[in-house]
């Protein structure tokens, strides 16, 4: 032996590994701040579509209302995928990252998701208001449902698109990792375990970059229809009538009752 007898040294006692889970009481006030949000969400719905018929209701389009609820609770499941580590019983510590690993995408895609999914409605709505409202021409504008759909569906698909590319690849694809931050004589003392990746900024990089293009793209819209029409686009329904009502609300002055509407034409923000 190294101190040069035949006696073979004492055992080494192995320290305690501190893996720093994240525990279960606080995976449960995630869990339970999940199932509130599910719950006021819905509740909300189920209001949503017991007044559907309501004059606020019908103009605020329930149809987007249903979804910035559902686009509301898919990002808040994020916070539930964050909860799931490789504190797995019955499983091997190699098992248990495999384990884990397999949800480590589910935190990006449900939160970029339901971002998108929510923020298109605002989106879409918000641009049917400046459409009509920077009508200068006071001409008769049609507005469709496909048209207030294209928006939506089309930074749905350019955002699945840059998950799924992003999940497919090996260096930019989160894996759960678990690096050893203390270690005596080979043994770690304690490690942090996370979802990490080589290269993710290839994909990462364009959805941020989608996701404050949306924001940028739609922030001068209600200045632009406030400085305009005076009007705030919260307000969900706007009677527009002849020429001279619409030059009314253009100089922020009520129509006058020797003027009554000719025709009418109803606008939901």
């Amino acid at each position: 032996f190294s101190d040069g007898t035949t006696t073979p040294p004492s055992d080494i006692d192995i320290p305690d590994h501190d893996k720093q889970f994240l525990g279960s009481s606080l995976i449960a006030v995630g869990n339970t701040l999940v199932l509130a949000n599910y719950l006021i969400a819905i509740i909300l719905g189920v209001l949503t579509y017991l007044n559907r018929k309501h004059k606020v209701i019908r103009c605020s389009q329930p149809m987007f209302l249903y979804m910035v609820l559902l686009g509301c609770m898919t990002s808040t499941s994020t916070i539930y995928f964050m909860g799931i580590d490789d504190d797995q019983a019955g499983m091997s510590d190699s098992e248990a990252i495999d384990f884990a690993s397999k949800y480590c995408m589910y935190v990006p895609a449900f939160y970029s998701l339901g971002f998108i999914f929510s923020f298109s409605a605002l989106f879409a709505k918000i641009t049917r208001i400046a459409k009509i409202f920077g009508n200068k021409k006071l001409q008769r504008v049609t507005i469709t449902a496909k048209d207030m759909m294209m928006p939506i569906v089309g930074l749905m698909a350019v955002d699945i698109l840059l998950l799924i590319l992003w999940g497919a690849s090996d260096e930019g694809s989160l894996q759960w990792v678990r690096t050893n931050d203390l270690e005596i004589k080979g043994y770690p003392i304690k490690s942090t375990g996370m979802c990490s990746a080589e290269n993710p900024w290839p994909f990462l990089a364009p959805i941020i970059c989608l996701h404050f293009g949306v924001l940028i793209k739609s922030s001068p819209i209600p200045a632009r229809t406030h400085r305009t029409e005076r009007i705030p686009a919260h307000i969900t329904n706007t009677n527009l009538a002849n020429p001279r009502t619409t030059q009314s609300l253009r100089l922020g002055r009520q129509p006058t009752r020797n003027n009554p509407p000719s025709s009418r034409s109803s606008l939901t923000a």
